[in-house]
């Protein structure tokens, strides 16, 4: 089995590779200064892509996600192939120089028309469910700037347990807040608790597609990631206990894991 190699490495092994080439100097080009720095940002673009590629965990890491529109969509095109079907089955039983087979191709245009209004139907439902997701999704990113209880847990994680990697959440500690004589304890693992469920939420609507995973990654990856990732001993414990905890959470960590 091959051996897993985090995203940095993946990067420089591509350089060497690269390397190995004889490329120019870019003062052969005699770049702008916006050209470089146009160029400097593709290049550095290209180099994650290709570590994202390469990394073993983007096959396993897959994230199942619902599609909610897939019975609609496939009863549209099961419709649109019996429509096309009747139509060449008439057409091809229609002769110009037979009067008696006129009505045929009156009734192939009749289904062909019927087969694209469907498909029309099929693709209007689609965009309009893609944008209700879109809709959704900003209006629940949105909320939570508005919301004074999830800037305040923010804050209260942040003053209590740092906004560093280290040291890291474990159960013992959560236990041991829990039973503190001190509110601020209490509050605090009260405070992880939201927050994991919080990400739970986003979690499990994009594992059910009512969320769109694409604005989710570029507003709140890094945020999510950092809280699965500090809290980590704490939920590989709670899911010892019981698998089905913060399942979705955990699934979506594990596909970013792959990028």
């Amino acid at each position: 089995m091959a051996k897993y190699r985090i995203s940095s490495e993946r990067i420089e092994i591509i350089r060497s590779i690269l390397a190995e080439r004889p490329i120019k100097s870019l003062n052969d080009f005699s770049l702008t200064e916006k050209e470089e720095y146009f160029f400097r940002k593709k290049a550095r673009q290209l180099e994650k892509t290709a570590s994202s590629i390469t990394s073993p965990f983007t096959k396993y890491c897959a994230l199942n996600r619902s599609k909610p529109f897939l019975p609609i969509g496939l009863t549209v095109a099961a419709i649109f192939i019996i429509c096309l079907a009747l139509a060449v089955a008439l057409i091809l039983n229609f002769h110009l120089s037979d009067q008696h087979t006129y009505p045929l191709a009156a009734a192939a245009a009749t289904i062909l028309a019927i087969a694209m209004a469907t498909i029309g139907w099929g693709v209007g439902g689609w965009v309009s469910h893609r944008n209700a997701t879109v809709q959704h999704t900003i209006n629940l990113l949105f909320a939570r700037l508005l919301q004074s209880t999830f800037a305040e847990n923010i804050s209260r994680f942040n003053k209590h347990f740092s906004n560093n990697h280290e040291p890291k959440i474990t159960i013992e500690e959560i236990s041991r807040l829990d039973k503190s004589l001190e509110k601020d304890d209490r509050d605090a693992a009260q405070t992880v608790k939201y927050i994991l469920n919080y990400y739970e939420f986003i979690s499990a609507g994009i594992a059910r597609g009512d969320l769109d995973l694409r604005i989710i990654s570029s507003t709140v990856k890094s945020q999510l990631c950092f809280y699965y990732d500090k809290c980590f001993p704490y939920i590989a414990a709670l899911r010892e206990q019981n698998h089905e905890i913060l399942e979705h959470y955990s699934n979506l960590r594990n596909h970013y894991k792959g990028f």
